[in-house]
This record gives structure tokens, C-alpha cells and sequence, in this order.
């Protein structure tokens, strides 16, 4: 073998011995290596990568070229397929196929060709995407693999017995249709999964009933799973402190109002009958039906806001805040704001305002909320708010804890 430089042209041509070969437009304008044969030119580029293997051709003539090595510039450049000479190497029905493709699709077809060519050959390859093509589907590498492959074997074409004989037996197919609730699984479990509907229609209609069963088994546990995952991803967002349900709920200290309805709900009264207990629960059922929930103290929610205003984000994180059905915010009143702390709650009330669900457990009446706000006027706008389309929930007794502490009187 002799080895020789050569410098490739802006179109990727190489020059050797009077004759052109083509390395591909990606590599134009570089320093190959041309490694020379009796039969054969091996283009190499930097630290040894091929580039090309090419019949080797003497004289005056074309440039000779592989086509696969113009597939990776039309790959990482799809629309360049338009003007690429490769086109003439390629059948009449892959090239009109390619040309009626979007940038992704002629990407996924022409990766899809390089792959299987360099197992099986490049005109065995584009056979079979053309044959992809004319079934109406997109080339995939496994699809043009296993076809190239089949045809290089010489076994693309069908021969020896004729199974048409066989068709007598499908006289019984109707009593194999997949029956209605069937593919009704398979078509709202899809849907779940973001999946397209007439796609799921054709194929519970193509399938066997037990094929259909197992499509239907399988997207019915995703969306099971899904669900799950949902659910789970919210109640950890919500940041509840201790997760609860309405499950053994001790109602007997709880007072309903009269025409209980949507809206925020302020659960108001004695220490440890149940208040935040509702809340937590509230926010879990939100959770489960696969809804935004927030959990916050008032004091928590205060200093949220001002780290996140003073890192420039606060319209960003109240934005967050607003997309909670339900919001909660837990004990109000425990701990008196100061003016910053209470101008920034107000702001999360009046983005609330008819927008959202409050949840407001508190153990102070509404006349002493002015010492929480530490100005009555803000208080005042806020509870306005608040009764406008609340509801008040009293609860009145014996604190949980007192009535099963571990502590007793010696």
C-alpha cells in the first residue's frame, strides 16, 4: 500500500493520481491521508478515522464516490438532501418518499439508511426503506436493519409454496373481532398516556382479542403507574408536615355553616381540635385526585416570599403559589408580622382572590387579625376577601393532645 496527502476540495473531493474521489462534503477543505491499492483507495482523516473505502479507478473519468459517505453531512444537514447527488444512487420511490418528509423525518430515514448500509451495503439498505416508504411508515433503524439484512441474504422476495391456500380459514374471522369494551380499554388507557386516539383505534382493530387484551393489561398498569408517580410528585411539592386523611377524623368538635360550597374555608377556633389535621387532609385528597396543592405556615410562607424577593424571583414563586387548589395557610395568629412580613401575605390573598381555593386555619377570631397584620385597615381588606366567598368552620374542645398526652398529673 502507499500512502499519500491530500487536501480536500470545498466540495470533499480528493485528488490522487489524476483522479477524484469523493470523501463527502463534511470533511471539505481538511488534510485526509489516501491510502493507495491495487483495487482499492482507503481515505483516512485525523488519528486514523475512515473516512471512505473506494473502488480504485485509472485515467481521465468522474470522481468516484461511495454514497455512504455522504450520509452523515445529510444527517446532521437533512434539507441539503434536495440538491445532494446521492439522490441518483437512491430508487425513484425513496427519493420522491424523502422529499415529502419534514426535517426530522428525512433525518431519522437517512440515519436509518447509513446504519443498516454499513452492515449490509448501501443499495441493500436503500431497498428497504423504499419498501418502508411505499407501506405509508417512517424508515426506523430496526424496520431498515432487519429488511436490508433480509434482502442482502437474497431471501427479499417471497417464493416456493403458495400459503394463499390457507386464506379458506379465515372465513371464521368475525367471530375473532375484538369486541367493543375492549377496545374501548385500550383507547381511554392510551388517552391517559398521551397517546393518539386514531392510532389506538387502528391497532385494537388490526390485533387478536388476546393481543388486544395484553395492549389493553399493559396501558391500563402505565396509567396506573403514571397516576401514582402523579400523585406522589404532588404531595411531595405540597410539603405537608406530617401527611393526613380524613380516615378515624374525630368530627365531634367540628361546627359546619349552612350551605357548605366551594371557596376558601377558614377552620377557626380552640387549640388541637383538629384544624391543621383538616387542612393536611384536604390538601392529600387534592393530591389524590391529582390536583396542585400548597401546605405553608404563615411565618413559613412570609420568609419564602422575602428570600425569593430578594433574589429577584418573587413574581416567579408567586406565580408557583397561584397554581395551588387548594393553598393552605396554616396557623395564622400564632406569630404577630411585622409591615414587610404583612404586605407580602396581603399580596398572596389579593392574587387569590376569586382565583383560588384558601384554606386559612387560625385560632384567632377575625377582630383581633389586626394584630396579626399590625394595621386594621390591611386586615379589614383581607378578611373582606376572605368572607366574601368563604366559609367558616368552628371547631370547639379539648385539645387532642391534652385529652391523650403521655404526661399525666403525679
Amino acid at each position: 500500500m502507499r500512502w499519500v496527502g491530500a487536501k480536500a476540495d470545498k466540495r470533499g473531493y480528493a485528488r490522487v493520481d489524476g483522479r477524484e474521489y469523493v470523501a463527502g462534503p463534511a470533511w471539505h477543505g481538511r488534510e485526509l491521508l489516501v491510502g493507495v491499492r491495487p483495487s482499492t483507495v482507503e481515505v483516512l482523516a485525523d488519528r486514523g478515522r475512515r473516512v471512505a473505502v473506494l473502488p480504485r479507478a485509472f485515467g481521465e473519468g468522474p470522481a468516484v464516490r461511495n454514497p455512504m459517505s455522504l450520509l452523515p453531512a445529510l444527517v446532521a444537514r437533512p434539507r441539503a438532501f434536495g440538491e445532494s447527488t446521492i439522490r441518483r444512487d437512491m430508487p425513484e420511490a425513496l427519493v420522491a418518499g424523502i422529499d415529502r418528509m419534514d426535517g426530522a423525518g428525512r433525518r431519522q430515514t437517512l440515519r436509518a439508511i447509513g446504519r443498516a448500509g454499513a452492515a449490509c451495503g448501501f443499495e441493500a439498505a436503500c431497498l428497504a426503506a423504499e419498501r418502508v416508504v411505499e407501506g405509508g411508515r417512517l424508515p426506523d433503524d430496526a424496520t431498515v436493519d432487519v429488511l436490508s439484512r433480509r434482502i442482502a441474504a437474497g431471501s427479499g422476495e417471497r417464493g416456493g409454496a403458495d400459503l394463499s391456500v390457507y386464506d379458506g380459514f379465515l372465513k371464521g374471522r368475525s367471530a375473532m373481532a375484538v369486541n367493543g369494551d375492549l377496545a374501548r380499554r385500550v383507547v381511554e388507557a392510551g388517552r391517559a398516556c398521551s397517546l393518539t386516539t386514531a392510532v389506538l383505534e387502528e391497532w385494537s382493530a388490526l390485533g387478536t382479542p388476546k393481543q388486544v387484551e395484553y395492549l389493553a393489561g399493559y396501558l391500563e398498569a402505565e396509567r396506573a403507574n403514571r397516576e401514582a408517580s402523579k400523585r406522589a410528585t404532588l404531595v411531595r411539592r405540597c410539603a405537608l408536615p406530617a401527611p393526613k386523611t380524613f380516615d378515624g377524623y374525630d368530627w365531634a368538635a367540628v361546627s359546619w355553616p349552612e350551605g357548605l360550597g366551594r371557596g376558601d374555608l377558614v377552620p377557626m377556633g380552640d387549640v388541637g381540635t383538629g384544624k391543621t389535621h383538616m387542612a393536611s387532609a384536604l390538601c392529600m385528597l387534592a393530591c389524590e385526585r391529582r390536583l396542585e396543592a400548597r401546605f405553608f405556615t404563615a411565618s413559613s410562607l412570609v420568609m419564602w416570599l422575602r428570600r425569593a424577593r430578594d433574589e429577584g424571583r418573587l413574581d416567579r414563586e408567586a406565580a408557583l403559589i397561584g397554581r395551588a387548589r387548594p393553598l393552605v395557610i396554616d396557623e395564622l395568629g400564632f406569630l404577630p408580622l411585622d409591615p414587610d412580613g404583612a404586605r407580602l401575605l396581603f399580596r398572596v390573598f389579593a392574587d387569590a382572590y376569586e382565583r383560588q381555593s384558601v384554606v386559612i386555619t387560625t385560632n384567632l377570631e377575625f377582630s383581633r387579625w389586626g394584630a396579626v397584620f399590625g394595621d386594621d385597615q390591611m386586615a379589614a381588606a383581607v378578611i373582606d376577601r376572605i368572607v366574601h366567598h368563604g366559609r367558616l368552620v368552628q371547631f370547639r374542645g379539648e385539645s387532642y393532645r391534652v385529652r391523650n398526652a403521655l404526661m399525666q398529673e403525679g
